[in-house]
C-alpha cells in the first residue's frame, strides 16, 4: 500500500497604500491512500464490460478480450471467437458464469460458439496462476464472466435505465440493448436485455464471406433481497438464443442453432463467524441444446443438462487470506450424429447387422486412418452422464509491503456413464475392439499451483507462479 501526503499552499497578495504585502497560507495535510500496488500483484485482471464493449471489433467473447495482454481470439466467422490464452484454447482455457463451469460444449470444436453474450455481463475477469484453481486445472487459465447476481451488495437505492444502441456496416450490423436497475429498501430488480443481427460481411476483395451471418439475443433478470445486514439471497434466470453461418465452400449453406435457459438462487453472507468475509452459496441448473445444418438437413444435435451446487468461502486467519471452493455437479450429454435425421433425440434400431461393421472397416483403413477413429466429436458419440465433486483452495499472505506469496491446491472426482444406445449399430465398438469401451469409469485429478509476486523497483514488478496440472479426459 503507498501512502501519498499532499500540501498546498498559495500566496494572498493585497495592494495597500501602493505597498504589496504576501501571506503564505498552508491547508490541512490530505492523505491519498492507493491500492494501485497490491492490485498489480494480483493475478486476477477484472474488466467492466461495458468499457470493453467500447474497444472490442466484434460482439463475441473473444472479442472483449483479444485486446488484453497474451490473450487472441480463436474465431470461425464472426459468431465464434473463444479466448485464447499463452496459445491455448479449448479444454486448456476455462470460461465460468460467476463460480460454476459454463454450460456448453464451445471446448469441444473450434465452431461451437460460447454460450453467453458478453454485452450480456457485468465483469469479465482473466485469473491465472493458484488463483485459477479455485474455479477450474485450466493450464491457460480461466475467463470468469459475472452479473448482477454475483454482486455480494444489493443494488443501490434508485432505480436507472440504460440503453444503447449501433448500427455499422459490413457485418457490424445492428446491436440494441437495455438494462434497468430498480432497488428500494430491502429488495432489488435487475432485467437487461441485449440483441445483435449481423449479415454477411465482405472480404478484402469485396466478396461476400458466405455464411458469415450472425443473430445473438440473451435477456436476463435477478431478484434481490436483503434479509439482515449479513444476508443477501439473488434470484436470477436467463434465456440465450444464437443463430450463425459457419463459412465454408459447400454450396449449401450451413449453419448452428444454439438455445440455453438457465435459472439459479444464490445467497450472500458474511461474519458469520469470526475470520469470515464473505460466502456464497449457489444452487444453478441449465438446459443447454445445439443444432447443425446443412440447408434444410439436420445434421447435429447435442443437449446437455447441467446442475450445480457449489459453495465459495473467504476467510482471514492471522496474516493469510483463505478461499475455498467445492462443487457437486450433475450432466446429462445427449448426441446425434445421424446426417439428415437429427430433428430429436432417439436410440438408434437395432436391425440385426453385424456391429461395428463399418468402425472396423475405417480402423483397418491404415492408409486414410492411420491412428483409427478417435472418441471425440466427428465420430458417433455415446449419450454420457456425468457426476463431478470439485474441491480448489488458496492461501495468499503478504511477506512484506513488496512481496506476495500464494498457495493453491485443487481436485476433482469423477464418474461418467456411456450410455450407446444413440450411436448407429455399424458404428458400435464391439467387444472384441475394446471390451471396457462403454464401462462407468471413476477418474481422479489433482492440481497444485504456488505464486511469488513482488516489486524490484517501484517501476518495475514481477509476476511468476510454478503449476502442476491434471485435467480430466475430455
Amino acid at each position: 500500500m503507498t501512502t501519498i501526503t499532499i500540501k498546498s499552499s498559495f500566496l494572498l497578495s493585497l495592494l495597500i497604500s501602493a505597498r504589496l504585502y504576501a501571506q503564505g497560507i498552508e491547508l490541512d495535510t490530505i492523505d491519498v491512500t492507493t491500492e494501485a500496488q497490491e492490485d498489480f500483484l494480483d493475478d486476477t485482471a477484472k474488466k467492466d464490460t461495458s468499457t470493453l464493449a467500447k474497444e472490442a471489433k466484434g460482439e463475441t467473447l473473444g472479442d472483449y478480450l483479444e485486446d488484453e495482454q497474451f490473450v487472441d481470439s480463436a474465431s470461425y466467422g464472426p459468431a465464434v471467437g473463444r479466448p485464447v490464452v499463452r496459445g491455448m484454447d479449448g479444454y486448456r482455457v476455462g470460461v465460468t458464469n460467476g463460480n460454476v463451469i459454463l454450460n456448453d460444449l464451445s471446448a469441444m470444436s473450434q465452431d461451437h460458439a460460447v454460450g453467453i453474450m458478453a454485452r450480456a455481463s457485468e465483469n469479465i475477469e482473466l485469473i491465472k496462476g493458484p488463483s485459477s484453481l479455485l474455479y477450474g486445472n485450466y493450464s491457460g487459465g480461466v475467463i470468469r464472466v459475472t452479473g448482477e447476481e454475483h454482486n455480494k451488495e444489493l443494488l443501490s437505492q434508485g432505480y436507472s435505465l440504460d440503453t444503447t444502441s449501433s448500427y455499422g456496416t459490413n457485418g457490424a450490423g445492428t446491436t440494441l440493448g437495455t438494462t434497468l436497475k430498480a432497488s428500494d429498501h430491502n429488495l432489488s430488480l435487475s432485467v437487461n436485455g441485449f440483441y445483435h443481427d449481423a449479415e454477411s460481411y465482405k472480404d478484402g476483395n469485396n466478396h461476400t464471406v458466405k455464411d458469415s451471418n450472425t443473430l445473438s439475443e440473451q435477456s436476463h433478470i435477478v431478484l434481490g433481497y436483503q434479509a439482515d445486514e449479513n444476508n443477501v439471497i439473488k434470484i436470477y434466470g436467463d434465456i440465450l438464443h444464437k443463430d450463425y453461418g459457419i463459412p465454408n465452400v459447400t454450396a449449401e449453406s450451413t449453419s448452428i442453432v444454439m438455445d440455453q435457459e438457465q435459472l439459479g438462487v444464490i445467497w450472500h453472507a458474511k461474519e458469520l463467524f469470526s475470520g469470515l468475509e464473505h460466502m456464497q452459496t449457489e444452487v444453478d441448473y441449465s438446459d443447454y441444446l445445439h443444432s447443425e445444418y446443412e440447408g434444410n438437413s439436420a445434421d447435429g444435435l447435442f443437449g446437455q443438462k447441467q446442475f450445480t451446487v457449489a459453495n465459495t468461502i473467504e476467510v482471514l486467519i492471522g496474516e493469510w487470506e483463505l478461499q475455498t471452493n467445492a462443487e457437486y455437479q450433475t450432466s446429462e450429454l445427449k448426441v446425434c450424429h445421424d446426417h439428415g435425421n437429427c430433428t430429436h433425440f432417439y436410440n438408434a434400431p437395432r436391425t440385426g447387422v453385424e456391429d461395428g461393421i463399418e468402425l472396423q472397416q475405417n480402423i483397418d483403413d491404415q492408409v486414410n486412418n492411420p491412428q483409427g477413429l478417435p472418441y471425440s466429436h466427428g465420430h458417433p458419440m455415446p449419450n454420457t452422464f456425468e457426476q463431478r465433486v470439485k474441491l480448489g483452495g488458496s492461501a495468499s499472505k503478504f511477506l512484506d509491503d513488496d512481496n506476495e506469496l500464494k498457495l493453491a491446491l485443487r481436485s476433482e472426482f469423477r464418474r461418467l456413464d456411456p450410455n450407446s444406445e444413440n450411436i448407429q449399430e455399424q458404428w458400435l465398438v464391439t467387444d472384441a475392439m475394446d471390451p471396457h469401451y462403454y464401462d462407468t469409469t471413476n477418474d481422479h485429478a489433482l492440481s497444485g499451483s504456488v505464486g511469488f509476486n513482488g516489486y524490484i523497483t517501484n517501476n518495475l514488478a514481477f509476476n511468476t507462479s510454478l503449476s502442476y496440472i491434471e485435467r480430466l479426459p475430455s
